[in-house]
């Protein structure tokens, strides 16, 4: 399922939810808080595990061809200020990359107001 569009500076790309994650080789990597990605792209989908928990997010380019996922890995029983995001993309990672960077810049700087305020708090997940 196509959700709501997000737009920056060079590309317009789709959340995409009730995809599993693309768990690839990293091609990029920060360090940020959950809240503040939440901000930005939206509550993330949860994959949990019995050691940890991958937070996620789903994107494709406006035309469907490619797309990338946002994740991170928390141990659980953590509450970490920051953590490790990684980017995984199968092409098109340097659009994707400078995306990425251009909406959380934004976000952090007051450039561009959150989308999703308060979303730290919360998890995509399916209707059961």
């Amino acid at each position: 399922m196509k959700t709501q569009i997000q737009q920056t500076k060079c590309c317009t790309f789709f959340r995409v939810l009730g995809r599993a994650p693309l768990m690839a080789v990293a091609k990029y990597r920060c360090l940020d808080s959950p809240s503040l990605l939440a901000e930005a792209f939206g509550p993330p989908e949860l994959r949990q595990g019995k050691t940890s928990s991958v937070l996620f997010w789903n994107f494709s380019r406006q035309d469907g061809a490619s797309g990338f996922t946002l994740f991170a890995t928390i141990p659980s029983h953590s509450r970490r200020a920051q953590v490790e995001i990684r980017l995984a993309a199968k092409g098109g990672v340097r659009s994707f990359i400078a995306w990425t960077i251009d909406r959380l810049s934004a976000i952090e700087s007051g450039e561009e107001t959150p989308l999703f305020i308060g979303a730290g708090r919360f998890v995509a997940r399916p209707i059961q």
